[in-house]
């Protein structure tokens, strides 16, 4: 799309507007990289989901999770299993996170 470039080495569309990709994905935005192992991303809404272990690293924060949803848009995302986010030394750790990077606020349970 035009903000978005998404590569892999496989991917299958899975629905209409929704392509499922493999190995080695990478999901370059002007504002950060995404790097998994497995991603859904829906062309439709914008909205990646993770599905295996991740990366999404900005100029000012780090994020890693193995599974959870990253809205590319809002930058709003709510991620699962242990997820870590790491912003300016600090860290934000949590079975469930919820993370808005335009509002600069995090919040972590358990």
């Amino acid at each position: 799309d035009e903000e978005n470039v998404l590569t892999s080495d496989w991917a299958n569309t899975v629905r209409h507007q929704t392509i499922l990709f493999n190995h080695d994905v990478k999901l370059v935005n002007p504002r950060f990289v995404l790097t998994s192992d497995t991603l859904k991303y829906s062309t439709d809404t914008k909205i990646a989901t993770i599905l295996g272990p991740s990366d999404i690293v900005s100029e000012q924060n780090h994020i890693y999770s193995e599974r959870g949803i990253y809205n590319t848009v809002s930058g709003q995302a709510e991620l699962l299993d242990r997820s870590v986010l790491t912003n300016d030394g600090k860290r934000l750790t949590g079975d469930s996170l919820f993370y808005d990077r335009k509002a600069g606020y995090g919040e972590a349970f358990r």
